[in-house]
């Protein structure tokens, strides 16, 4: 019992502290990222190490034979990139709208008359204001995954960017606001106390650096092959950090069809360049409903989730309803060869959808799997850059292939 308060002094001492590195996965983020007591595939890693326990346990009848019609694989091992991009429909349509505004001000300005046209469309420059210093992340996401009942291993990369333009009253320029990039490699294992309890730990290797803003302008163009030099040895100085976390979660299967989870994440031996960080705590409950499930050649799997998430961040004023995820997914086998045929289930083409709200913002998935080796994965989400929810809020959208079993 000695490790309690040893915990606790952790958490005090991190209160008010940035947040740690986390792998969202594709999976977890349609459903509105309320996952951590559905985890029961290789997310396990990133959401709850001791969900690695109920792989080869569920659809398993002989082990499980109160959930013996979930679907569920044996062995997760995947390999996948995927592209992070800005949501681009709303700066898009931000842009026809202002442009169908002045649109007769544009078709003036090939002519003799653009000066004129434009000194009297006076509402021009305020109309176009929004892409001002309007920052549009952009980033590249890489993970190799292995998992299997009790142990899971993974290595990730995430590097994003926010450049963005500034109109400038006089001198316009452009810049970036803030780039960001994680190595990680993690390890977790999971143990059974009893037919429904199991608890799991997790390690993580961090290494971290971060690009500080940068502007260019006309005045100080010639200056900037200075100041990149500069922030390049900064950041392989950061880079050579190397920090240290664990994780702490478990599970339990409280009736037939509901599972509760909870996860304390990024618990750092010390900080992340000079930084603390506090520890995440999420809590939630799963709803798997049993007879919508099928373990046949044609299986589906359905979930509805709610976690309250990342329950010691307070920053930014954030409220209740801020810390709370909640979404359900639909997973179906579209073509298939049955047993039948060949002696075991052959599956050829499985489709997902999912959605969700997290932190107060919609969240939607699709999936498409081919052959059991070739995976698309398409999803967007949001965050609160601001003080409160509804704000500022940052969409991102995921494209993700990968390949693996």
């Amino acid at each position: 019992m000695k490790i309690i308060p040893i915990v606790l002094s952790l958490l005090l001492l991190n209160t008010f502290a940035r947040k740690g590195p986390n792998n969202n996965g594709i999976r977890a983020l349609g459903m509105g990222n309320a996952f951590v007591a559905v985890a029961e595939d290789k997310d396990a890693i990133y959401y709850n190490p001791a969900g690695l326990n109920l792989m080869n346990k569920l659809g398993n009848y002989e082990k499980r034979p109160d959930l013996g019609y979930y679907p569920d694989n044996w062995l997760d091992m995947r390999i996948g990139i995927g592209a992070l991009l800005p949501d681009l429909l709303e700066v898009g349509t931000k842009g026809i709208n202002a442009y169908n505004s002045h649109s007769a001000t544009f078709k003036q300005l090939s002519g003799d008359s653009a000066a004129s046209a434009l000194a009297e469309d006076t509402t021009l420059y305020n109309d176009f204001t929004f892409i001002d210093r309007y920052p549009i992340k952009l980033g590249i996401r890489t993970d190799m995954e292995l998992a299997f009942h009790n142990f899971g291993a993974a290595f990730w990369t995430e590097v994003t960017t926010t450049p963005f333009i500034d109109m400038g009253i006089i001198v316009p320029g452009a810049g970036v606001k803030t780039t960001e990039a994680y190595v990680v490699g993690q390890l977790a294992f999971a143990f059974e106390w009893n037919k429904k309890l199991s608890f799991g730990t997790g390690y993580r290797l961090v290494k971290y650096a971060q690009f500080r803003e940068l502007e260019i302008g006309i005045d100080n163009a010639k200056s900037i092959t200075d100041t990149l030099q500069k922030e390049a040895t900064s950041i392989m100085a950061e880079a050579t950090d190397i920090s240290h976390a664990f994780d702490i979660g478990t599970m339990y299967q409280w009736q037939r069809d509901v599972r509760l989870g909870a996860a304390l994440q990024n618990i750092f031996i010390g900080d992340l360049n000079g930084e603390s960080v506090t520890p995440e705590l999420t809590f939630g409950i799963a709803y798997s409903p049993r007879k919508l499930q099928r373990n046949t050649a044609y299986s589906r799997k359905v979930n509805f989730a709610l976690d309250f998430e990342d329950a010691l961040n307070n920053e930014k004023n954030y409220k209740f309803f801020s810390h709370l995820n909640f979404g359900a997914e639909f997973e179906q086998i579209l073509l298939a060869i049955p047993s039948v045929t060949l002696g075991s289930n052959a599956r050829l083409i499985k489709g997902r959808v999912a959605g969700g709200f997290k932190g107060g913002y919609w969240t939607a998935g699709l999936g498409l799997e081919v052959v059991r080796f070739v995976h698309l994965d398409i999803v967007s989400w949001a965050n609160e850059i601001g003080h409160f929810t509804g704000q500022e809020p940052e969409r991102t959208y995921v494209v993700e292939i990968a390949i693996g079993m």
